[in-house]
C-alpha cells in the first residue's frame, strides 16, 4: 500500500519472524556450518551496501562502513538521531520532510517501508542518490526495538540514465545529419 506521500508501505512483510530477535534470527541452525557461529554484526559490516540501525526512538545503534562512504560522515552511536544527521530531499530537489522518509515512517508505524529515490545532501554540500529500504526490529517477545535501514547507492543507475538522455538528445541531431549528407551527396538520386 502507498501512503500519501508515495512511499511503498507492505505490511503484509516482516523484517523478522514474529517474536524472534534480530539475534535469533541471525544465529538460527543452518545448513551452512559457519552461518550458526556468525556474528549478524560482521554480516552487516562486511555488506558493500550502506546499513544502519536505530534504537526504537530513533538513535543510530549501528552503522557500517558503506554507510559512512555513502553519507559521507560518521554518525556517534547512541546519541546522532538518524532525522539530525543529514538533510534529506525528493528526486527534484525540494526538501523531503523527516517525518515522511522511510526511516521515520518505519519508527512511527513499526512496518517495513520501501521509500522512493531520495538524496541525502553530504557534510561537504554534495548529493548523493539512494533508495531507502527500511524496517522494523522486534525482540524475542514481539516487541518493537528500533529499525534497519539499508540504503541502496543508485549513482551507477543515475549515470546510466544521465548517458541514455544525452544520447537521445544527440541522436536525432546525428541522424538529420547524416541524412542530409546523403541527399547531398545524391546517394538516393533516381529512386
Amino acid at each position: 500500500m502507498k501512503t500519501g506521500n508515495g512511499h511503498v508501505v507492505d505490511p503484509g512483510v516482516q523484517s523478522l519472524p514474529s517474536g524472534a530477535s534480530f539475534e535469533e534470527a541471525s544465529t538460527a541452525p543452518s545448513e551452512l556450518g559457519w552461518a550458526d557461529s556468525y556474528p549478524a554484526e560482521e554480516i552487516l559490516k562486511a555488506l558493500p551496501a550502506a546499513v544502519y540501525t536505530t534504537d526504537a526512538d530513533g538513535r543510530i545503534a549501528f552503522f557500517n562502513e558503506a554507510a559512512v562512504s555513502l553519507l559521507g560522515f560518521r554518525p556517534e552511536l547512541g546519541k546522532a538521531d538518524f532525522w539530525s544527521s543529514w538533510r534529506l530531499y525528493r528526486p527534484d530537489g525540494t526538501p523531503l520532510p523527516y517525518d515522511e522518509c522511510p526511516m521515520a515512517l518505519t519508527l512511527k508505524q513499526r512496518l517495513p517501508v520501501s521509500g522512493n529515490e531520495t538524496l541525502a545532501e553530504r557534510p561537504d554540500g554534495t548529493r548523493v542518490a539512494f533508495v531507502p529500504y527500511a524496517a522494523p526490529l522486534f525482540d524475542r517477545t514481539g516487541a518493537f526495538v528500533g529499525a534497519v535501514n539499508l540504503l541502496a547507492d543508485i549513482k551507477e543507475r543515475k549515470a546510466t540514465e544521465q548517458r541514455g538522455q544525452e544520447g537521445e538528445t544527440r541522436l536525432p541531431l546525428s541522424f538529420r545529419e547524416r541524412w542530409r549528407r546523403c541527399l547531398g551527396a545524391g546517394l538516393f538520386a533516381g529512386r
